[in-house]
C-alpha cells in the first residue's frame, strides 16, 4: 500500500510532507537534511504516477500553534524553507507549484485579534 498504490496517469497530485517529521517523541526523529531527502524520493515517485502533462503541487506545512509543545514553528519555518530549496519557481524542480497553506493560514489567522499573533506567542 502507500504510495505505490497510487493509480498511474493522475492528471495532478496535490501533496504535503511535514508535521509528522517534525515530532520525534511520537514519530520517527527525522533531520532536516533527511527531510529534504525524502521529499525529493517522494517527488521522483509521484512524478511517475503523473499523466503526460500532469501537475504536481507540493502544499507547504501549516504552523504550528503556540499551544503545542511537541512541535516548534520555527521547525515548519525550517521544513518549508527546505521544501523550497526543490519545489516551485525557483527550486531544483520548478515544475511543481506551491501552494503556500503557511502564508494563508497566517494571513487568516491575522484578520481577528484574538489570533493577530499566531503562530508566534
Amino acid at each position: 500500500r502507500g504510495l505505490a498504490s497510487l493509480p498511474a496517469n493522475l492528471s495532478v497530485i496535490h501533496f504535503n510532507w511535514g508535521l509528522h517529521d517534525i515530532c520525534p517523541s511520537i514519530y520517527a526523529d527525522v533531520s532536516f537534511a533527511e527531510y529534504e531527502k525524502n521529499l525529493e524520493a517522494v517527488y521522483f515517485k509521484f512524478k511517475r504516477r503523473l499523466a503526460p502533462g500532469g501537475t504536481l503541487v507540493f502544499a507547504t506545512t501549516t504552523p504550528v500553534p503556540p499551544s503545542y509543545k511537541r512541535r516548534k514553528n520555527s521547525d515548519v519555518e525550517e521544513l518549508n524553507r527546505r521544501a523550497r530549496l526543490l519545489f516551485g519557481p525557483s527550486g531544483k524542480y520548478p515544475d511543481v507549484q506551491i501552494n503556500d497553506l503557511y502564508a494563508r493560514a497566517l494571513a487568516i489567522c491575522r484578520r481577528t485579534p484574538a489570533t493577530a499573533c499566531y503562530p508566534e506567542t
